[in-house]
């Protein structure tokens, strides 16, 4: 119990430790592996490790394992040599589910309340200037808090946010007989859904709007709700970018100029090399992605091997350059800043196989369960719970929107945390 108890501890501090330390973040999970290794053994629950998921996640590690020793470069096989342990920890936090009845009570109200903090620390950062800790906000007008001087807090909200929400939505009953603490819970969610607009951050900003549409859509909430909620974002939306001018520039203006920047550039009388009338998010977005084409094409298969494209970018095989006037847009990077284009890249046909495939699986669990079960009355908690963690699979997957690095051990916990949650829902059923 004392293995159980300390697990749950660590993963309940993990929203935490993922703003204030990448290194705490990546050593909890380490630690939270080898207490679930030694309860498993000692229990002998081997039934954890017999699933869909495990196996898969088999394959492909050892696949990218393989590809990387192939490459005989330290940062690529480095990178792969330790990633068994993310399967692993999506197991972890399965038992410690499964093991401990107040784990999900627990892992909500410190996330809740993490994200109320955030959340006023980033309106007082964007309203002054700096934050309590004072960190000054970026000069394009975007926010951080705890994050520092790394603008990533709409994507860290964005991809927990639906895991609490969907705890929200399962057991809020059983946690809270009070009106007034749902309605402050609700608010604070409110206002995290502000602090993602408010970072600038338009990847993050666009998949918020994904998932709130597709949570009207999706959820069994009362039609009324759904007539409620929607028109108050809609006159939230209005007003917040009619208020504030900085707002509407980054997340609209500032998104159509580089999605155009031909047209500028011509504007400007500046000469250019390219003729594309549309550009894939910017032409720096493009310019990565010419790059990355150019690696997959040259092992469709296999790829270049895993983070190998910081390495290869700028070989003169790959290289690729976009120039308007006196300035040059190179394309080499330290990833592609896309899932599905670095795995191709890295990877290959055989490693994005393994990302395509999953993400074509959620969507087909989402409509599944949409149409088999949306009218089924006795399920509804259960229901709206799994449809918020296949959402946030859907959200961390979806492919048409810059991300971060693939393998980045950060953005990997944050893909392999509500996995765990779901393989304890469906009882291990993938």
């Amino acid at each position: 119990m004392r293995l159980i108890n300390a697990n749950s501890i660590i993963i309940c501090s993990l929203p935490i430790f993922l703003v204030f330390s990448r290194f705490i973040a990546d050593l909890s999970i380490c630690v939270c592996v080898i207490l679930f290794l030694v309860s498993v053994v000692k229990k002998k629950e081997w039934f954890y490790f017999n699933n869909i998921f495990f196996y898969l996640f088999l394959l492909f590690f050892f696949y990218i394992l393989i590809r990387s020793i192939f490459t005989l470069n330290l940062i690529s096989i480095e990178t792969t040599i330790f990633y068994f342990r993310f399967g692993l920890f999506s197991l972890a936090v399965w038992h410690v589910i499964n093991n401990n009845s107040k784990f999900l009570k627990y892992f909500f109200i410190i996330s809740i309340s993490f994200f109320l903090i955030l959340s006023l620390d980033a309106m007082y950062q964007y309203y002054s200037g700096h934050n309590i800790l004072g960190y000054p906000k970026h000069i394009y007008n975007k926010v951080g808090s705890f994050f520092g001087k790394t603008f990533i807090l709409g994507s860290y909200i964005s991809k927990i946010f639906l895991i609490i929400f969907g705890i929200f939505l399962y057991k809020n009953f059983f946690f809270f007989n009070n009106k007034y603490i749902n309605w402050a819970i609700i608010l604070t969610f409110a206002l995290s859904s502000l602090a993602v607009i408010l970072s600038g951050e338009r990847a993050a900003f666009f998949l918020f709007l994904i998932y709130f549409f597709a949570i009207l859509i999706l959820l069994k909430l009362k039609k009324n709700h759904k007539v409620i909620i929607l028109s108050s974002f809609l006159v939230f939306m209005i007003l917040i970018f009619f208020y504030d001018s900085k707002i509407y520039y980054r997340h609209i203006v500032q998104s159509y100029t580089q999605f155009n920047l031909e047209k500028y550039y011509k504007e400007k009388g500046l000469e250019t090399n390219f003729d594309k009338k549309y550009f894939t998010f910017s032409i720096d977005h493009e310019a990565h992605y010419q790059v990355a084409y150019k690696m997959f094409t040259n092992n469709i298969f296999f790829g270049q091997g895993p983070k190998m494209f910081r390495v290869l970018c700028d070989d003169n095989k790959f290289r690729f350059e976009y120039k308007y006037g006196a300035d040059i847009i190179n394309g080499c990077t330290s990833h592609p800043h896309n899932s599905y284009i670095q795995l191709l890249a890295e990877t290959g046909l055989t490693g994005a196989a393994f990302l395509i495939l999953f993400f074509c699986y959620v969507v087909f669990k989402l409509f599944y369960n949409f149409f088999v079960f949306y009218n089924n009355k006795t399920i509804s908690n259960i229901y709206n719970y799994k449809i918020c963690l296949l959402l946030c699979f859907f959200i961390n997957f979806f492919p048409i929107v810059p991300n971060g690095n693939f393998f980045n051990n950060w953005l990997s916990i944050m893909y392999y945390l509500p996995m765990g949650f779901y393989l304890q829902l469906t009882k291990g059923k993938f």
